[in-house]
């Protein structure tokens, strides 16, 4: 089971212990969304946001597109959305129908086999 402290490495903007405070209290309402479902969630999110916006300055990025904490996160109710970038026909071509985390995963897995760090 994942921590409030790996919860919070993904996005340290913010305060921990706020964070912490409203994950007990979103616990409360949501029950079946602990925090390793969060952090899982959240993951994907950063990953479609990387993806969709990547290393561009902050003052190219909308205001309404700007990667969000944990907690606007949560109270946006953005937990239930899907984060999927649209397949183009190239995407098909090279991996199929697997998805962005799946592909996340193997590139991770290739990283550790062939010792490369980032």
């Amino acid at each position: 089971m994942k921590s409030v402290d790996e919860l919070f490495a993904l996005n340290p903007s913010g305060d921990k212990n706020e964070l912490s405070s409203y994950l007990e209290d979103y616990s409360l309402f949501y029950p079946e969304e602990n925090i390793d479902v969060i952090y899982d969630k959240y993951k994907e999110y950063q990953n479609w946001w990387m993806a969709k916006f990547g290393d561009r300055d902050p003052k190219y990025v909308g205001k309404n597109d700007q990667l969000r904490q944990i907690i606007d996160f949560l109270k946006d109710g953005m937990m239930r959305q899907d984060f999927v970038l649209p397949k183009t026909s190239r995407d098909y071509y090279y991996f199929g129908d697997m998805k962005h985390k799946e592909m996340a995963e193997l590139y991770e897995e290739f990283k550790k086999a062939n010792n490369l760090c980032t």
